[in-house]
């Protein structure tokens, strides 16, 4: 996706180019050099708007059967070499996720729900930003479900405070508040 500025740059230099008139002569002349690449950029440009509309209609829509075959009817819309190349790497990609999951009706092909329960995360953290990731993380689950009474009880009854501790030694370690911290109290002694 970082093509995509570059393309978009590259348009618009074109289109600037395109334009009569004696408006912006000088900034003609010095990206005149633009137009050797006019193919390329206009390339880019068709794969960069065959991405977005593929992205959006898979966030919209998820991955199904109908959503590929929209997905290879746009692909079409370009017939160079790289977009026959792109279009057989994003086909098989598509395919190959199809088979994995053969007893989906649709995938879920976005982030929201999870940038979502990371921003309530952060937004947790907000008040002190040095203390980083913690055992606190593990609350985000506690964001995508509804609390059922029973669960929450099971799941304090049977969690110690020795669990989380351990399982943040192994998945976490030391953040960088509590290194600061321990080099502090060795400093003092």
């Amino acid at each position: 996706m970082n093509l995509r500025p570059i393309s978009d740059w590259g348009m618009a230099v074109l289109n600037l180019l395109d334009q009569s008139g004696e408006c912006f002569e000088d900034e003609k002349e010095y990206l005149s050099w633009v137009k050797s690449y006019s193919s390329l950029i206009r390339e880019l440009a068709l794969i960069n708007e065959i991405i977005n509309k593929i992205q959006l209609m898979l966030k919209t829509e998820g991955l199904s059967k109908q959503t590929a075959q929209k997905t290879k009817e746009i692909l079409n819309w370009g017939q160079t070499k790289r977009l026959k190349e792109f279009k057989s790497v994003i086909n098989e990609y598509i395919e190959q996720t199809l088979e994995a999951l053969p007893d989906a009706d649709r995938l879920l092909c976005s982030s929201d729900i999870l940038e979502s329960s990371f921003g309530k995360y952060k937004n947790y953290l907000q008040d002190n930003p040095m203390v980083g990731i913690t055992n606190l993380c593990l609350s985000i689950s506690a964001f995508t479900g509804s609390l059922v009474s029973n669960e929450l009880k099971d799941a304090f009854e049977n969690t110690s405070v020795g669990n989380i501790e351990e399982w943040t030694r192994t998945n976490i370690g030391k953040t960088t508040l509590s290194k600061r911290q321990e080099v502090l109290k060795v400093g003092c002694k």
